[in-house]
This record gives structure tokens, sequence and C-alpha cells, in this order.
């Protein structure tokens, strides 16, 4: 009898060990979950986090580019203010501008993006002869800001987009008519004619304008479009008489 009590004790230390290493391992199973959701979670943080901090360094990004943009710019305001401040202004006695009039914002030449001003000016030196189709080459250039001008053929070439404003103005001698004609990148876009062809001893004057889109590049240029009578001469420094040709930028 005192066999069969000590193996039945011997059942229940058994049995009692298996139920408490079977509640460690479950324990630890338990702990196990718990801390693999809390890295799970911290890992979710991290990685919100560093999405963040990317999102942020892209801003900061952006900032700086910002930020280097608007010195480039101040630095061309600087330079341009000093330039404006240290240049005198250039007058052509060919040209007056009524600085007075509530519209003189029409005759102010604006500038490119390196903060020059793009305008020119050009008469001819002399009386001269042209054929129809010829083109006028205005060859004494009064004006040449950025240099768009060439005096030796008469071509503007645009260097920037924008809208330019051109005028040119002559007069015929007498007995003959001359009809000049403003071309922008090939095509005509406005004509105007000195007609002193039924008269003697008169010659007169005549003027064309035009606000044109043009393009960088383009070529600008006035060319002789037809004339008749017993003169082709275009009159400059003849008496009164100056034959010119001017453009300037105007946005």
């Amino acid at each position: 009898m005192a066999k069969i009590v000590f193996c039945f004790l011997c059942f229940l230390s058994y049995i009692q060990g298996e139920v408490l290493s079977l509640d460690t391992t479950r324990q630890i199973e338990i702990f196990r979950e718990v801390f693999q959701k809390e890295i799970n979670h911290l890992n979710g943080k991290i990685i919100s986090l560093e999405g963040k901090y990317n999102d942020l360094n892209g801003a900061f990004k952006d900032l700086e580019g910002e930020n280097k943009e608007l010195r480039n710019e101040l630095h061309v305001l600087k330079a341009d203010k000093s330039t404006t401040a240290e240049e005198p202004v250039q007058k052509d006695p060919d040209i007056a501008l009524d600085n007075t009039s509530p519209r003189k914002g029409l005759l102010v030449p604006k500038r490119a993006a390196n903060g020059e001003i793009v305008a020119f000016h050009a008469k001819l030196h002399s009386s001269k002869c042209f054929q129809p189709h010829d083109i006028i080459v205005f060859d004494n250039v009064v004006t040449n800001n950025a240099n768009a001008y060439d005096g030796s053929d008469g071509i503007f070439t645009a260097p920037i987009s924008g809208t330019y404003v051109f005028i040119w103005n002559f007069s015929s001698m007498e007995s003959s008519d001359n009809v000049l004609e403003l071309v922008v990148h090939g095509a005509g876009i406005g004509s105007s004619i000195s007609d002193s062809a039924h008269n003697t001893g008169d010659s007169h004057p005549a003027a064309g304008i035009a606000v044109v889109n043009v393009e960088v590049g383009q070529r600008v240029f006035v060319r002789k479009l037809a004339g008749n009578g017993i003169f082709c001469e275009l009159l400059s420094n003849y008496g009164y008489f100056i034959t010119t040709f001017s453009g300037w930028l105007l946005s």
C-alpha cells in the first residue's frame, strides 16, 4: 500500500511539472507575441519618420533652389541699378520722347532676362537709291543696345522672344515714289508710301509703325517693295529729311 501511495505521489508530481512546463512555454510565446507587436509598431514609426524626413529634405532642397534664384535676381537688379546710375542716358537728336504723356510707358524699352535693354535706332548716312525688294541698309547706327541690329546688312535679329515696336521713316525725291515694307521672319507686316511722283520741287515724307510678336532668332528688316519715277533715292541728310529705322522690346 505504501508503494502505491508513493507511486501516485510521483505521478502527481510529474503531472504538475508538465503543467508548469506548459504554462512557462505559453508565457514565453505570449511575451514573444507582445514583443513582436511592439517591434512591428516601432518599425512602422521608423518608416513613417523616414518618409517625413525625405519630404522635409525635398522641401528644403526646393527652398534652397528658390533662394539661389532670388539671390541671382537680386544680383542682376543691383548690377542694373549700378549701371543705370553710372552710365549717362544717351539722347538721340532724331527722336524726342514726351515724358509728360500719360502713355509714355509705351515708349519705354523693356529689359531682357539679363537686365539689358533691347532697342536700336539707325538711319541712312546719305541719300541712296534702292531697287524693288532691296533691303534698306540703315548704315548709320545711333543706338544698338543688345547689339541685335547689324548696320552692315540692315537686319535686326531678335535676341529674346517678345512683343516689339518697329518704326520706319523716309521720304522720296521729287517726281518719284517709294513704298517701304516691314518684313518679320519672311512675311510682310506693314507698308507705307512716300508719293512725290506728281510733284515738282517737292518731297513727301512717310512713316510706318508696327507692334509685332517676334520669336528669338527671327529677323526683321525694311525693304523697298515698289517705286516709280525719275529718281529712286530715299532722302537722308538732305535738307530736313532723314530716313530712319527704329525698334525696341515692348514686353
